[in-house]
C-alpha cells in the first residue's frame, strides 16, 4: 500500500447499487465460484450486497461528501517544509 500511495492515487466516489452482480465485483469474489487470479477482490461474502435487501434493511440511508479538494496531486494541501 506504501509504495502504491507514492505513485499516486484518484479518490473516486460513486453513489449507485448494482442489480446485475450485486456489487460483487467490488469486494467479494467474482464471478461466483471462479478461483483465477484477481476474483478474489475482498472479504464480503458473495451472498452480501443484495440492492433489495439493503434498501428494505436501510430505508433512509444518506451519504454526504463534504470538504473535497479537487487539483494535480499536491496542490490541495500544504506542503510540508523541507529543511535541507
Amino acid at each position: 500500500m506504501g509504495k502504491a500511495l507514492s505513485r499516486g492515487m484518484v479518490l473516486v466516489m460513486s453513489i449507485w447499487d448494482d442489480t446485475a452482480v450485486n456489487m460483487l465485483w467490488l469486494d467479494s469474489t467474482y464471478p461466483v465460484g471462479s478461483t483465477a487470479p484477481g476474483a478474489e477482490r475482498g472479504p464480503c461474502a458473495t451472498t452480501s450486497g443484495v440492492p433489495s435487501e439493503t434498501r428494505a434493511k436501510y430505508p433512509d440511508s444518506l451519504v454526504k461528501y463534504m470538504n473535497i479538494k479537487v487539483g494535480t496531486i499536491g496542490s490541495t494541501t500544504k506542503q510540508p517544509e523541507v529543511i535541507v
